[in-house]
């Protein structure tokens, strides 16, 4: 948290050295000496003049400012720091500049990118501050990043550099974006590559229906049927439930026999659900996927894909056409009938 008033000033004489990159700290000592010296003492006094004079100056001057900046701004709060920058005519402007500037270099990997970038010039080398900083220090050791190179940036202007970067960053973000594209696409293949091999794998099981002993056709095509079978019973109980249970009933007693016919529902699902899984885990016990195709990726052959539909109509009939007899039933049999009993037929 950030001190107030004296005491934050006297936190700041207080203070050790400054730390700086290593490789950023010897550039400084060697450009600005004595100057450089003052500022590692970190006195408010010294960041404060080390921060007037680095202004004054070339770009070393102007990172060792930015450093400072940085000093007084996190030991100072807002609006002692805005004080002291009015009280010795700092454009507020000016300041965060160099913070930019110092940012930049200290991002520097060594000694040879910090030196090839301050060799720029602040203005150019301002000019990559929305770079990578990874970039920014591999064009500093002469690498071509972008399509631009530390010669070009040397011999354009700083108008044609300002073009240049932007033709630079707008190629850098194609490239990104066909590297993107091209990670997409080798997922998509490795995907497609792997649902060939899965379906490889699998085509031993895939076969005709005349291949097939009669034991397993009949099985597997009962099977079908029953699924079908099943499929439909639960759709017709769950109509049941919503027309019994998730809708509202103006019976007077509907509160008593509501949660009567829901546990009804619960339980009969509950005890499919608990024959359901049983069988399912005596079939997984019997065939361990680590010795055969999993059972869930099994497929079925087309006669068999072909049962679903032409007995799903018929099995439908049968159930609706029991359904309406238990209707017929309930209605005759409803107390205070009056007349022969109705055709259950």
């Amino acid at each position: 948290m950030k001190k107030t008033s004296t005491t934050a000033v006297a936190a700041i004489n207080k203070a050790e050295a400054l730390p700086v990159p290593a490789a950023l700290g010897d550039y400084l000592r060697g450009a600005l000496g004595k100057l450089d010296a003052e500022l590692m003492g970190a006195t408010a006094d010294q960041a404060w003049q080390a921060a007037q004079r680095g202004l004054e100056m070339e770009t070393a001057g102007k990172i060792l400012a930015g450093r400072a900046f940085i000093h007084l701004r996190d030991s100072l709060d807002k609006q002692q720091f805005a004080a002291g920058l009015a009280e010795r005519g700092l454009p507020r402007r000016s300041a965060y500049y160099a913070i930019e500037v110092y940012n930049l270099f200290a991002a520097m990997p060594d000694g040879a990118s910090v030196q090839a970038l301050a060799q720029l010039g602040v203005t150019k080398a301002m000019a990559f501050a929305s770079w990578a900083h990874d970039d920014v220090a591999a064009l500093a050791h002469g690498e071509e990043v972008h399509g631009l190179t530390l010669e070009a940036v040397a011999d354009a202007t700083t108008r044609e550099l300002e073009t240049l970067t932007k033709q630079a960053l707008q190629k850098g973000a194609e490239v990104e974006k066909l590297k993107t594209e091209s990670a997409n696409l080798k997922t998509q293949l490795e995907t497609a590559r792997m649902e060939r091999d899965r379906a490889l794998k699998q085509a031993k099981y895939l076969l005709a229906e005349e291949d097939m002993p009669h034991f397993a056709l009949t099985a597997r095509q009962e099977a079908m049927a029953h699924t079908e079978g099943m499929t439909l019973a639960l759709d017709m109980l769950a109509d049941v439930s919503a027309q019994a249970v998730f809708t509202q009933i103006t019976h007077p007693e509907a509160n008593r026999f509501q949660p009567i016919v829901a546990a009804t529902i619960y339980y009969a699902l509950g005890g499919v659900l608990a024959r359901v899984v049983d069988q399912m885990h005596l079939l997984e016990e019997r065939f361990d996927a680590a010795d055969q195709v999993a059972l869930s990726g099994m497929p079925f052959n087309p006669g068999e894909l072909k049962l679903f539909h032409e007995t799903r109509e018929r099995i439908a009939g049968r159930m609706e056409s029991d359904a309406r007899k238990r209707d017929a039933k309930r209605e005759n049999n409803r107390p205070g009938k009056v007349g022969r009993k109705r055709n259950e037929g």
